[in-house]
This record gives C-alpha cells, structure tokens and sequence, in this order.
C-alpha cells in the first residue's frame, strides 16, 4: 500500500507538470492540446512564436515524451496522460485573442506588448528623419504621424483603421521606419512582401502581429488583393487560417503600413477613408553620414526617448480617420481614375472637349455657356478609351451620370446643330468645370498655365 500510495503521488507530480506546461484547447469543435512553453518570447527572434495546436493523437505523443525527460516515477504514462485530458484542474481554452486588455478566463490571449522601455531625453535625429526625410517637411503629415505613433503606444486596443503608405524611391529611408516600429514593438512588428499573407487563404502569421509592415507587397493592377487589403484595415475581427489548425477568430488591433517604389501604389477611390499618402523624400539618398546616424539613433537611446516622448503626448483630440489631405492623396486618386472619370480630367487638362473631328476648344474659346452635343463628347471618349485599363462602351446614360458629380454646372440641353436638334450640354467656364473637377477629387488639381 505505502509503495502504491507513492506511486499515486509521483503520478500527481508528473500530472502537475503536464498542466504547468500544456493546455487543452477546445474551440471551434475541435479537441487539442497547446504546449505554453512554445509561446514564450525568445529574445533573439524577430517574431513572436506562432501558435500550434496539436490535435489529440499528436498532443499524446507530445505528452508522452515530456513524461519521460521527468525524473520521478509514473505509475503509467497512459494513466497520467488520460488523467490530463479528464482532470478539473487541467486548463481549458476555448477560444484564442490577440487584446492588450484585460481577458475572460477560457480565453488565450497572446498578446506581447511594447519591448522598448522608454525614457525621458532629446531625440534630435529621430525627429529630423520622420519629419524632413518620411514627411519630406509637410509639418501637418509629421504631427499626424506622431499622433498615430503615440496612438498606438497610449491606446493599443483601438484600431485605428488607416494604412499608412510610405512612396519613393531606393534609399529613402522607407525600410528604416520599419525598423523604428520594430525597435519600439520587437517580435510583433511582421514585415511582409506577399500579400497573401494576409489576404490569402493561410494567415496564421497574422495571429501575433501587431504592427504589419508591406513591402512592395500591393500593386495597382491587382484589385481584388487591393479591395480585400481594405477590409482587413478596418475590420474589427480576423478570422485566423492554418492548414492542419482548427480555424478561430480574433480581434483585429493590427497597425497597417506598406512601402512602394512604384508610382502608382493601388486603387484609391475618393471617398476612400482608409489610405494615409506619404511622399518620402530623397533629399537623404546616398547620405552615409545621414544614415548612420539615424540607425544608431534607433538602436540607441534616442529610440527610447522617441517612446517615452510618445506616451506623454496629448492625443486627446485625436481622431486616426481625420487624415492630412497630402497632395500625394489627390495624386494617387487622378492615376486611379478610369472611365468618364479620367476622360473628363484628361480634357481638362488638354483644353477642352472636341466640337468638331480635328479641333479642340482653347481656354480661351472655352466660353461660359458653350454647347457640345451629347454623341460629339461619346465619340472623343470612344476614341480616348481605347487600349486604356478601364475601356469599355459607354452611352449617354453614363454620360449623364458622370457629368452630375463630375462637373454639376454642365447643363442638360437640346440645341439645333447643322439643321438638327441635337442632345447636348451647355458647359460652364473652364474655371469654374476645373474647379468642380477639384471638388470631386477632394484637393487642388495642377493645371496647366492658360
């Protein structure tokens, strides 16, 4: 009895361990085990450890194994095994976050937090980068980036849904404010260049990421990764995918930014709430000096007076939504254009609209008032469209329709024209169309000199 009774309490000792380091997950109808000890920070990593979910017959084979490295006797391995998946005290999930607040018991929360420790002090170099090299001295986009760095840091838990695009050229400094953010949040900073990633059809990797970095990840030409990009950004959940891992969803608290070198980075419609333009300068590229100096600004202690100094910022009026009209949002918006839309801005650029084949109006002949036939401005964009991205028939219904946002002073008429009555409409001044384009797309337009 007393060999048996030891036996018993060995056996309680190696269950304890088992429920020191696992636990059992059984969300979404489905039963397995989590080992806790994998999701510890490793500090040389560059990513915070994913989460696994072993499915029962493997999670056996995982316990099994931790059960032999122990030191004390077991009355059987299976017994101690079969108690952990049984025994009340053996800790249960049921369901996974990723939430700097405070969680329900039942839920995993894997949140990590800032890994910078921040302290009082000047951060001179930092600040000369962000504000003359990223915000090429536009003084409003740099206090906005600021709020929003110090958003993240005073109210993690808030989505600010607004992606941050950084556009320019090769050394720049575009990848070094991804090292900023990775200096300030460590393993839960994701730097990615597949956008896939994200939208596809497998994003675990998504799961403990807090600051999500794009680099040269989104083109123009690929809408439907664009138009699922946007969701992401605003969403507040995020369903988690893996292959052989039950699916889950979590909150979605994600911080987006993307890097491109291209012109033209996506499709921004001009109602479009989410994309902040940020148009880096080059004024530093190929400044060694410059460069060094910022990187070891970041590694050193200035990153950390950066942190402290974005915890005590007063971010009380702040409103991540209410973005700087950047002349770089109202540049991505014209190359967005397709259709009337950038039929229209492309004759109002170019002078004016045909009145007859061979002839443009010149500002100075665009008078206020002058009629053009309805088929007479269908056959120029028939001849403009064509082997543009967005071509397609259009007919005076569309027409129509466009011209009300595109130009609401254009008025609806029938005039006799050659001996026939024809459909049309009365324009209004060059000025005034051009200024009613600029309404549309939300910002001053660079037009030519009349």
């Amino acid at each position: 009895m007393a060999n048996l009774a030891i036996a018993q309490q060995a056996g309680a000792t190696a269950l304890g361990t088992l429920q020191q380091e696992f636990a059992i997950f059984c969300g979404n109808g489905s039963f397995g085990v989590i080992d806790l000890k994998s999701l510890q920070p490793v500090a040389s990593a560059k990513l915070a450890p994913r989460l696994v979910i072993f499915p029962r017959g493997e999670a056996n084979t995982l316990l099994r194994r931790r059960i032999e490295t122990l030191s004390v006797p077991v009355v059987t391995p299976k017994s101690t095994i079969e108690s952990f998946w049984v025994d009340p005290a053996t800790t249960v999930y049921e369901n996974v976050t990723f939430s700097p607040g405070s969680t329900p018991s039942g839920i995993l929360n894997l949140w990590v937090g800032p890994t910078i420790t921040p302290t009082p002090g000047p951060w001179p170099i930092i600040e000369q980068f962000l504000r003359d090299a990223i915000c090429s001295g536009d003084a409003t986009l740099y206090e906005y980036l600021l709020d929003l760095e110090a958003h993240a840091l005073q109210k993690p838990e808030e989505k600010p849904g607004v992606i941050v695009i950084l556009l320019g050229g090769q050394g720049v400094g575009k990848g070094t404010f991804e090292t900023l953010l990775r200096r300030i949040w460590g393993p839960t900073t994701l730097l990615i260049n597949k956008v896939d990633m994200i939208v596809g059809s497998f994003n675990g990797i998504m799961e403990r990421a807090f600051n999500v970095f794009l680099d040269e990840a989104v083109f123009h030409g690929d809408r439907r990764s664009t138009e699922a990009l946007k969701s992401v950004v605003t969403s507040e959940f995020i369903t988690i995918n893996e292959k052989n891992q039950p699916a889950r969803q979590i909150p979605s608290v994600h911080r987006f930014y993307a890097a491109s070198n291209a012109n033209h980075f996506a499709a921004t419609e001009n109602d479009d709430r989410r994309a902040v333009y940020v148009h880096v300068s080059d004024r530093y590229r190929g400044d060694h000096a410059f460069w060094d100096k910022v990187h070891r600004a970041i590694q050193g202690t200035e990153a950390e007076h950066f942190a402290d100094f974005l915890w005590q910022r007063d971010i009380s009026q702040f409103q991540p939504r209410q973005r700087p009209r950047s002349q770089e949002l109202i540049r991505q918006r014209l190359l967005s254009l397709g259709g009337i839309e950038q039929y229209w801005h492309e004759l109002l650029l170019d002078v004016g609209p045909v009145v007859e084949e061979g002839f443009r109006i010149t500002p100075t002949q665009w008078e206020d008032g002058h009629f053009v036939a309805t088929r007479t401005l269908l056959d120029q964009y028939e001849l403009f469209s064509r082997g543009t991205r967005s071509y397609r028939k259009v007919g005076s219904h569309d027409l129509r329709e466009g011209l009300r946002k595109l130009c609401p002073s254009a008025r609806s008429e029938r005039k006799q024209l050659g001996g026939n009555r024809q459909h049309g409409y009365s324009l209004p001044s060059l000025a005034t169309a051009r200024a009613e384009f600029e309404a549309f797309i939300g910002g001053a337009v660079s037009w030519p000199e009349d």
